[in-house]
Protein backbone atom coordinates (compact mmCIF):
# COMPACT_ATOMS: atom_id res chain seq x y z
CA UNK A 1 0.00 0.00 0.00
CA UNK A 2 1.27 3.23 -0.65
CA UNK A 3 1.02 6.23 1.46
CA UNK A 4 1.60 9.63 0.47
CA UNK A 5 3.96 11.33 3.36
CA UNK A 6 5.37 14.50 3.14
CA UNK A 7 9.01 14.64 4.81
CA UNK A 8 7.72 18.24 6.95
CA UNK A 9 3.99 17.65 7.47
CA UNK A 10 3.81 21.23 7.83
CA UNK A 11 5.39 21.82 4.39
CA UNK A 12 2.94 21.69 1.52
CA UNK A 13 4.11 19.36 -0.97
CA UNK A 14 5.00 21.88 -4.53
CA UNK A 15 3.82 20.72 -7.75
CA UNK A 16 4.95 23.07 -10.12
CA UNK A 17 3.35 21.05 -13.36
CA UNK A 18 -0.05 19.77 -14.16
CA UNK A 19 1.65 16.79 -15.46
CA UNK A 20 3.56 16.28 -12.52
CA UNK A 21 0.17 16.05 -10.69
CA UNK A 22 -1.29 13.47 -12.78
CA UNK A 23 1.62 11.52 -12.71
CA UNK A 24 1.21 11.62 -8.82
CA UNK A 25 -2.76 11.22 -8.93
CA UNK A 26 -1.79 8.04 -11.10
CA UNK A 27 -3.63 9.50 -14.33
CA UNK A 28 -2.59 9.91 -17.74
CA UNK A 29 -0.31 12.31 -19.11
CA UNK A 30 -2.56 15.65 -19.96
CA UNK A 31 -3.60 15.90 -23.45
CA UNK A 32 -2.56 19.53 -23.00
CA UNK A 33 -0.30 20.45 -20.03
CA UNK A 34 -1.21 23.96 -19.95
CA UNK A 35 -5.11 22.81 -18.95
CA UNK A 36 -6.77 19.64 -17.94
CA UNK A 37 -9.88 18.05 -16.65
CA UNK A 38 -9.94 14.77 -14.42
CA UNK A 39 -12.61 13.10 -12.18
CA UNK A 40 -11.86 12.04 -8.87
CA UNK A 41 -13.24 8.55 -10.52
CA UNK A 42 -10.39 8.40 -12.23
CA UNK A 43 -7.69 9.19 -9.65
CA UNK A 44 -5.59 5.74 -9.27
CA UNK A 45 -4.33 5.37 -5.59
CA UNK A 46 -4.68 2.88 -2.66
CA UNK A 47 -7.40 3.34 -0.67
CA UNK A 48 -5.76 4.36 2.48
CA UNK A 49 -3.69 7.20 0.54
CA UNK A 50 -3.51 10.35 1.77
CA UNK A 51 -3.11 13.40 0.44
CA UNK A 52 -1.51 16.06 3.26
CA UNK A 53 -1.01 19.38 1.26
CA UNK A 54 -0.15 20.83 -1.79
CA UNK A 55 0.32 24.35 -3.72
CA UNK A 56 0.47 24.59 -7.60
CA UNK A 57 1.91 26.90 -9.80
CA UNK A 58 -1.85 26.66 -11.49
CA UNK A 59 -5.24 27.24 -10.97
CA UNK A 60 -7.34 24.27 -9.16
CA UNK A 61 -10.88 24.39 -9.62
CA UNK A 62 -12.85 21.39 -8.28
CA UNK A 63 -16.20 19.91 -7.14
CA UNK A 64 -16.02 17.78 -4.79
CA UNK A 65 -19.36 15.37 -3.67
CA UNK A 66 -19.86 12.29 -1.41
CA UNK A 67 -17.03 12.83 0.83
CA UNK A 68 -18.20 10.68 4.03
CA UNK A 69 -16.95 12.59 6.54
CA UNK A 70 -14.41 14.13 4.92
CA UNK A 71 -13.14 17.38 5.96
CA UNK A 72 -10.47 19.70 3.89
CA UNK A 73 -9.00 22.93 5.17
CA UNK A 74 -8.43 25.90 2.88
CA UNK A 75 -6.65 28.96 4.25
CA UNK A 76 -8.22 28.97 7.63
CA UNK A 77 -11.02 27.36 7.00
CA UNK A 78 -12.36 23.53 7.10
CA UNK A 79 -14.81 22.91 4.35
CA UNK A 80 -17.25 20.05 4.98
CA UNK A 81 -17.70 18.01 1.45
CA UNK A 82 -20.47 15.30 2.74
CA UNK A 83 -22.86 17.61 0.87
CA UNK A 84 -20.38 18.43 -2.28
CA UNK A 85 -19.12 22.31 -2.80
CA UNK A 86 -16.68 23.66 -5.20
CA UNK A 87 -14.09 25.26 -4.29
CA UNK A 88 -11.63 27.40 -6.07
CA UNK A 89 -7.59 27.55 -5.51
CA UNK A 90 -5.04 30.51 -7.18
CA UNK A 91 -1.38 29.28 -7.94
CA UNK A 92 0.42 28.81 -4.61
CA UNK A 93 -1.84 28.93 -2.31
CA UNK A 94 -2.02 26.14 0.30
CA UNK A 95 -4.98 23.18 0.36
CA UNK A 96 -4.37 20.81 3.18
CA UNK A 97 -6.38 17.99 3.23
CA UNK A 98 -7.29 16.39 6.58
CA UNK A 99 -8.60 12.54 6.78
CA UNK A 100 -9.82 12.74 3.09
CA UNK A 101 -9.64 9.09 1.32
CA UNK A 102 -8.86 10.95 -2.91
CA UNK A 103 -10.79 7.49 -4.60
CA UNK A 104 -13.64 7.85 -2.31
CA UNK A 105 -14.72 11.36 -3.21
CA UNK A 106 -16.90 11.89 -6.53
CA UNK A 107 -16.58 15.48 -8.90
CA UNK A 108 -14.40 16.60 -10.87
CA UNK A 109 -11.40 19.01 -10.76
CA UNK A 110 -10.43 21.24 -13.40
CA UNK A 111 -6.29 22.43 -14.09
CA UNK A 112 -5.90 25.73 -15.46
CA UNK A 113 -2.15 26.63 -16.00
CA UNK A 114 -1.70 30.66 -15.90
CA UNK A 115 0.55 30.75 -19.21
CA UNK A 116 -2.56 29.10 -20.72
CA UNK A 117 -4.83 32.51 -20.04
CA UNK A 118 -2.53 34.79 -21.44
CA UNK A 119 -2.97 37.27 -23.48
CA UNK A 120 -6.84 37.35 -22.32
CA UNK A 121 -8.90 39.35 -20.51
CA UNK A 122 -9.21 36.65 -18.22
CA UNK A 123 -6.10 36.37 -17.21
CA UNK A 124 -6.54 40.12 -15.79
CA UNK A 125 -9.74 39.44 -14.45
CA UNK A 126 -9.35 36.14 -12.80
CA UNK A 127 -7.11 38.15 -10.16
CA UNK A 128 -10.59 39.83 -9.36
CA UNK A 129 -12.51 36.85 -8.18
CA UNK A 130 -12.95 37.03 -4.40
CA UNK A 131 -13.71 33.09 -4.06
CA UNK A 132 -10.25 32.47 -5.51
CA UNK A 133 -8.81 34.24 -2.17
CA UNK A 134 -8.04 33.10 1.34
CA UNK A 135 -10.43 35.53 2.48
CA UNK A 136 -13.39 33.70 0.81
CA UNK A 137 -15.31 32.45 4.23
CA UNK A 138 -16.56 29.29 2.59
CA UNK A 139 -16.58 27.93 -0.58
CA UNK A 140 -19.45 27.79 -3.37
CA UNK A 141 -22.52 25.50 -1.73
CA UNK A 142 -24.31 24.58 -5.51
CA UNK A 143 -27.99 24.12 -6.25
CA UNK A 144 -28.76 20.66 -7.95
CA UNK A 145 -29.27 23.15 -11.23
CA UNK A 146 -26.62 25.55 -10.94
CA UNK A 147 -24.24 21.84 -10.25
CA UNK A 148 -25.82 20.56 -13.95
CA UNK A 149 -24.73 24.03 -15.75
CA UNK A 150 -21.23 23.37 -14.16
CA UNK A 151 -20.92 20.00 -15.20
CA UNK A 152 -22.19 21.01 -18.95
CA UNK A 153 -19.50 23.65 -18.68
CA UNK A 154 -16.57 21.10 -17.81
CA UNK A 155 -18.24 18.33 -20.40
CA UNK A 156 -17.66 21.59 -23.24
CA UNK A 157 -14.07 22.05 -21.34
CA UNK A 158 -13.33 18.25 -21.69
CA UNK A 159 -14.64 17.41 -24.99
CA UNK A 160 -12.87 20.50 -26.35
CA UNK A 161 -9.14 19.78 -24.46
CA UNK A 162 -10.15 16.08 -25.80
CA UNK A 163 -9.82 16.92 -29.90
CA UNK A 164 -6.87 18.05 -31.90
CA UNK A 165 -6.01 21.99 -30.66
CA UNK A 166 -7.04 24.65 -33.41
CA UNK A 167 -6.42 28.06 -33.62
CA UNK A 168 -9.95 28.09 -32.30
CA UNK A 169 -9.60 26.03 -29.22
CA UNK A 170 -8.03 28.01 -27.13
CA UNK A 171 -10.66 30.23 -27.48
CA UNK A 172 -13.74 28.21 -26.94
CA UNK A 173 -11.92 26.75 -23.86
CA UNK A 174 -11.24 30.30 -22.27
CA UNK A 175 -14.34 31.35 -23.06
CA UNK A 176 -15.63 28.36 -21.33
CA UNK A 177 -13.93 28.96 -17.99
CA UNK A 178 -15.03 32.39 -18.08
CA UNK A 179 -18.70 31.02 -17.98
CA UNK A 180 -17.52 29.30 -14.40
Amino acid sequence: MFKYENKHMNTPEKVSSISTLHQFLGLEKPANPLISVFNFDDVNLESKTFLNAISTDFYVIALKKDCAGGKCRYGQQYYDFDEGIMYFIAPHQVLRFDDILLNKVRGFVLLVHPDFLHGYGLAANIKEYGYFSYSANEALHLSVKEEKTIFDIIANIEQEIDINMDSFTQDLLVSNLELL
